[in-house]
């Protein structure tokens, strides 16, 4: 069985360093594009503003499930 050069110098990598998977991935290629993260309060005032209460419900759900004392979301939730 033949390996590649690209082959043998990342198996060769791996065993000789830390070097996470996720950037080999990532300098490959195959990682996928970066999604920010959107606070579930603010994603719910967001869709309550534009009159979509059940995403927004869902949104406020997610805030509660985060911060049980989060008396806003509550309040919107309701």
């Amino acid at each position: 069985m033949a390996f590649s050069y690209m082959e043998v110098a990342v198996s060769a990598l791996l065993r000789r360093s830390m070097v996470p998977v996720v950037l080999l991935a990532s300098l490959s290629g195959c990682a996928g594009m970066f999604t920010p993260h959107e606070d579930p309060k603010v994603a719910g005032m967001r869709l309550y503003r534009q009159q979509d209460y059940t995403d927004a419900a869902g949104s406020f759900r997610n805030a509660i499930r985060t911060d049980p004392r989060d008396y806003q979301s509550h309040y919107y939730l309701a």
